[in-house]
């Protein structure tokens, strides 16, 4: 069996590659290990593929020669999605006698790679492909090791860009508690220079934290439009409010799905929004 790996599948489930015996085969596309390689994880993604390698449990496929010129760019897929299903379907054809599977979470990938004609699998049923292998239950310890230490940074990542983004929020909200006492505090100039310094510090907290900064757009933009839950008139200031909320929901999502490229949520948040094949 041979099962050829998507980048979102080594972020979700990389344990898998400590599984299966010599008849179970997992190859990774060039343009899939570029992505990696270069991707939010690089360093811990890096050591890992190395002791994978190492172990023979894992094999890159080249990119086939012409790649970028003979496929299309299918709809809905990317300039390396469509090399890395262009040397799927190469590596099917070179190789047809033998159990094909591409496995990916991206449905987009997956739909165009079942009208190609390739049999495909996710990260929940690729566990269901390699224990029905007779050595399917084998499993490499040292790599399961290394599998683990690459998932949970991760997940650390995750959960503290979350935490780390709710605690800024809940700062922010202090500060809205208190501005009427700032006002009365500071002079006008105060207050401007106040504004520009708080200004270049979320910059930067934004070009360091993405994904912290996200969730803190996200929950100020609720915020806002709950304060005017109960307008007494609805005039124009009040819609406009509003708008304003709404806006700073929609840029709270956007630097929210920056912050979660390369990570296991990068497919399930492409599947939610992602516009779909026709």
């Amino acid at each position: 069996m041979r099962l050829i790996l998507d980048t979102n599948i080594l972020l979700s489930r990389p344990q898998i590659l400590s599984w299966g015996g010599d008849s179970i085969r997992f190859l990774l596309p060039q343009a899939a290990l570029q992505q990696l390689r270069s991707g939010r994880f690089a360093d811990r993604a890096g050591n890992f593929l190395e002791q994978a390698f190492r172990a023979g449990r894992l094999h890159i496929l080249p990119q086939p020669t012409g790649a970028s010129t003979d496929f299309p760019l299918w709809r809905n897929l990317d300039y390396t999605d469509t090399l890395i299903l262009a040397t799927a379907l190469d590596y099917q054809k070179r190789h047809a006698d033998q159990k094909v599977f591409f496995v990916s979470d991206d449905h987009a990938m997956l739909r165009q790679a079942g009208k190609l004609g390739l049999e495909t699998a996710t990260s929940t049923t690729v566990d269901e492909l390699i224990h029905s292998d007779p050595a399917g239950e084998t499993v490499s310890k040292e790599l399961s090791e290394a599998a683990n230490l690459f998932g949970r940074s991760n997940r650390n990542y995750l959960v503290k860009g979350f935490l780390l983004g709710l605690g800024v929020a809940a700062l922010l909200f202090v500060a809205w508690y208190f501005k009427d006492l700032a006002g009365q505090t500071f002079p006008v100039w105060g207050l401007t220079v106040g504004a520009a310094v708080v200004g270049f510090l979320l910059f930067w907290f934004r070009s360091r934290y993405r994904l912290s900064y996200g969730i803190v757009e996200g929950l100020f933009g609720l915020f806002t439009a709950a304060r005017l839950a109960n307008p007494a008139t609805y005039d124009s200031t009040f819609f406009l409010q509003l708008v304003a909320g709404l806006y700073i929901i929609v840029r709270g999502l956007d630097n929210t799905e920056k912050g979660i490229e390369g990570t296991k949520f990068e497919p399930k948040w492409k599947r939610f929004f992602s516009r779909r094949n026709a």
